[in-house]
This record gives C-alpha cells, sequence and structure tokens, in this order.
C-alpha cells in the first residue's frame, strides 16, 4: 500500500508540478515521506529517479526542435550543454557523500527551508496568474520558473545565414555521451575497487581535462562562427573567460546540490542562465536535457555504490515519464483561471507537506528520546 500511495504521489506531483510551473523535486520529497512512510535519504533517491523519466520526455520534446527565431538552429544551447554535463557529473559524488554523511534531521531542515521558498515562489506565479490582464490569457504559461510566450515558440523565421545541421548535433551528442560515460566508468571503478578516493581523485583530474578540451573547442567553435556571421541572435551567449567561469561554478554546484537534495538542477541552473540573459525557451529546452542527465548521473552513484536497484525504480521511471507526457499534451490548453486554481492547489499541497514533515520529525525526535529514557 506504501508503493502505491508513491505511485500515486510521483504521477499526479510530476503534473501538477508541471502544469503550475515548478520543478518536481521540492514536493515529491515531502510526499515521499508522508505517503510512502520512508526516510527522507530513501525519499530523495525516488525523487530524483522519478526526475530522470519526467526529464527524459523533456529532452526528447525539446531536443530537437528548431529555434523559433531561426529555423536553422536548434533550440537547446548544445555548447552550454557539452560544459555542464561533464562538470555536473564531477561533482555528484561530492553530494552523495554529504547525503550519506549527514544526519537525516540537517537534511529535512534543509528540504523544509527549500519548501519554503517554493512555497513563496509559487504563490507569487498565483499572483500573476490572477493579475494577467491580457486578453489571450493562454499565450504566457510557466515552466521551471520560465516564462514562454507560446505563439513565439511555434514562429520561425527563415534565414540565409549558417546555422546547425544535423551533422552538429550529431557531433554534439557524441561529446555529451562521451563525457557521460566516463562518469559512469569511474563511478563503477569505485565500487570494483577499495582505493575509492584514489579512483574519485583520478577521476577528477580526467574529467576536469575533458572539461578544458570542451572549453577551448567551444571557443573554436565560437570564433569560427563569429568570422563566418554565423546566425546568432539575440540571448546568444558570448563565450568568453567570464562566461566560462560562470557556467562552471553553476554546474559544480548544481551536481553536488542536486545529488545531496534529490531536486532536478533546473532550481539552480535555470535563473542563472536567465540572468545571463539566455531566451526563455532556450533556457527551457538547455535545462530540460541537462536535468536528465545531472538526475540520471546522481541516481547511478546511489544505485552503484549501495548495490540496490528495487523493481519499483523502473516503475517510477515511467510514472515520471507518463506525467511529464501528460503535462505536455495539456499545458497549451491551460487558461489563467485554470492555472490559477492549479497553482493554488500547489501551494496547499507544498503547505501541508511542510507541516506534516514537520510534525512527522517532532514525533520521530520524541519516540527515540523516549526510548534512550
Amino acid at each position: 500500500m506504501n508503493l502505491v500511495a508513491i505511485f500515486i504521489c510521483a504521477y499526479f506531483a510530476s503534473v501538477l508540478a508541471s502544469l503550475a510551473g515548478v520543478g518536481g523535486g521540492g514536493i515529491l520529497i515531502p510526499l515521499y515521506v508522508i505517503a510512502g512512510k520512508i526516510e527522507i535519504k530513501e525519499a530523495i533517491l525516488l525523487s530524483i529517479i522519478t526526475i530522470v523519466g519526467s526529464s527524459f520526455v523533456r529532452t526528447l520534446y525539446y531536443g530537437f526542435k528548431r529555434h523559433r527565431c531561426a529555423n536553422n538552429r536548434f533550440m537547446p544551447d548544445y555548447n552550454v550543454i557539452r560544459l555542464v554535463v561533464p562538470i555536473d557529473g564531477n561533482t555528484a559524488y561530492i553530494g552523495f557523500l554529504l547525503n550519506k554523511i549527514l544526519p537525516g534531521y540537517v537534511l529535512t531542515i534543509i528540504i523544509i527551508l527549500l519548501l519554503c521558498i517554493l512555497i513563496y515562489k509559487t504563490i507569487r506565479k498565483a499572483i500573476d496568474y490572477l493579475h494577467n490582464k491580457s486578453g489571450k490569457d493562454h499565450i504566457f504559461i510557466m515552466i521551471d520558473n520560465i516564462e514562454i510566450e507560446m505563439e513565439e515558440m511555434s514562429l520561425s523565421m527563415p534565414d540565409d545565414r549558417p546555422g546547425e545541421n544535423w551533422e552538429d548535433l550529431f557531433n554534439y551528442i557524441v561529446y555529451i555521451l562521451l563525457a557521460f560515460t566516463l562518469i559512469t566508468f569511474f563511478t563503477i571503478m569505485r565500487k570494483l575497487s577499495e582505493y575509492i578516493w584514489t579512483i574519485y581523485a583520478f577521476q577528477f583530474i580526467i574529467v576536469s581535462l575533458f572539461g578544458y578540451m570542451t572549453i577551448k573547442h567551444i571557443s573554436s567553435i565560437y570564433e569560427t562562427r563569429r568570422l563566418h556571421h554565423f546566425n546568432f541572435i539575440k540571448g546568444d551567449i558570448v563565450w568568453n573567460r567570464k562566461s566560462f567561469i560562470k557556467y562552471s561554478l553553476a554546474a559544480s554546484f548544481t551536481g553536488m546540490i542536486s545529488t545531496l537534495l534529490g531536486i532536478g538542477g533546473g532550481m539552480i541552473m535555470n535563473p542563472i542562465m536567465i540572468n545571463l540573459n539566455m531566451l526563455p525557451e532556450v533556457v527551457l529546452a538547455t535545462s530540460s536535457i541537462t536535468n536528465f542527465f545531472s538526475a540520471f548521473i546522481s541516481s547511478f552513484q546511489f544505485i552503484i555504490v549501495e548495490k540496490k536497484f528495487e523493481w519499483y525504480y523502473g516503475v517510477l521511471i515511467a510514472i515520471g515519464a507518463i506525467g511529464a507526457l501528460t503535462s505536455l499534451m495539456i499545458l497549451k490548453l491551460l487558461r489563467k483561471r485554470i492555472r490559477f486554481a492549479i497553482t493554488v492547489t500547489l501551494v496547499l499541497t507544498l503547505f501541508i507537506s511542510m507541516i506534516m514533515l514537520v510534525i512527522i520529525n517532532i514525533m520521530e525526535y520524541k519516540f527515540s528520546e523516549e526510548k534512550f529514557l
């Protein structure tokens, strides 16, 4: 019955969070703790696994879309993805270690603080939906804290300037999969060897060198494109030392925190990319792909190191995928009043979850104190 409750929460939380425009990790963890009657650390793992499924669907959906302002450009910024994936994966193990070292009550406190932030941001969204005076109230939607204008996403302007083709996409994917393979290899090696820290140090050096080579390659591509009048548009990144440092630091922090707390990396990366003036739809498409690899690497750390893969992990991945697919299908049909109602419902769910999480932890603390006495 606990598993059934977790499955139900996984589906409705994934759909509800997507329709309200927030990431799912913040709502999945408290619901798993309450409905499944499991510890916070187990809930974190299950949350990451669910995000793997939902982010995979969005990766397939957004990964091949063309940019609204230039039909010879892909919507995701694959250079950002190539930079983020190896750096994110390199620090995921630190987040895993912190998850193992930190006591459950510390993680619970962090999750509660995260819920407070999420409740505040969701209330702000509800107010925005309520006060939207646009006659076409279905045009603007919110996905993972990113406001998207749906009509503009469908526009495609012909342009004869050089863009990106399927060969470019193939090269991007090869780079990403190579970085992912390196991290996977070292994760397995740490499990098979007793020299864990030596292998991790070796991984850190090798993957960092790979990241440095990627940076040099991105710089070379950027200069070539600039000289050959590439189809640059508003919001494109000017790749220089400053931008490389910003994205590298953001990716390092995302890899650690997303593994530690079981949240999607979009909660961290999306505001950073928006502040760096990337177009909202580019941020959405880019973070959908980086979230998938971040969640996959994080869950892989737990599964391999702890030698544990339960059958219901696969079910959660499938449910997360179905939830994301459901939200994508109905997203364009929502009017502002319906979105307002959904967002208010999410606020209440988050608030009740936070209260229940506090009560459960207080009761557990009192029980352990009485048992000790």
